[in-house]
């Protein structure tokens, strides 16, 4: 998490698609490459040494933490794609968040889902990892707050581009921050939406992550 002061609290062309919303001809966007690296938080280093490390995705609980301005070369990508779960009431837009020295900053998402570089594009075959906080920088709970109690078959839905692609939990686990399978490869289309659990105060960081993946089950027109 980057270092800030802390009080307490007081788009694109679409690609062409064939009517089962099967892209053909484009590829997806990519998040602008930066040469500015993401602070390395306290973690350990996974098995076989490395230093892969799941984005931390919250603040600090119940405290304001001042975040500096984003910025340009890390900006975001728009990506007009928007990710829905019904039973937690989120509805929030995608963008996509470039990996940078191998990892990805996402300090910067409010209400707002972020495409991890290096993942399948959402709604596309092959594994696409989504992140969204659990705590804002206001120290309020954030989109990904209640996604530990999703069940299995619950709905997660990505609409893009005139449709509606509709994805059923099939795992729901808590993992270590460096724990890589996030990221396993699949040949049909799945998505893993990931955000922290157990905020450590005397490090300023998180323990753990929640991990939920689901699976394609149907492509539908939206209305």
């Amino acid at each position: 998490m980057p270092t800030a002061t802390q009080t307490p609290v007081t788009t694109q062309d679409p690609p062409t698609q064939t009517p089962t919303g099967v892209p053909l001809t484009k590829t997806p966007p990519t998040p602008r490459p930066t040469k500015r690296p993401r602070p390395t938080p306290t973690s350990v280093d996974p098995p076989g040494g490395g230093s892969f490390l799941i984005p931390i995705t919250g603040f600090a609980p119940g405290i304001k933490t001042s975040v500096r301005a984003q910025p340009e070369e890390l900006k975001y990508s728009e990506t007009d794609i928007i990710l829905e779960i019904p039973t937690l009431g989120v509805k929030i837009p995608i963008v996509g968040v470039p990996k940078v020295n191998g990892t990805w900053d996402v300090s910067w998402l409010v209400k707002q889902a972020g495409w991890l570089e290096g993942s399948a594009f959402p709604s596309w075959n092959g594994n696409s990892v989504l992140t969204s906080h659990v705590f804002l920088s206001s120290g309020l709970r954030g989109p990904f707050y209640y996604l530990s109690k999703l069940k299995f078959d619950d709905q997660i839905i990505v609409h893009a581009y005139g449709q509606k692609y509709i994805f059923a939990v099939r795992t729901n686990e808590v993992v270590l921050p460096n724990d890589s399978s996030v990221f396993k490869h699949e040949e049909k289309s799945w998505v893993t939406l990931v955000t922290c659990k157990e905020y450590d105060p005397k490090t300023n960081t998180y323990r753990k992550r929640v991990v939920v993946r689901a699976v394609l089950v149907s492509v539908e027109w939206d209305k």
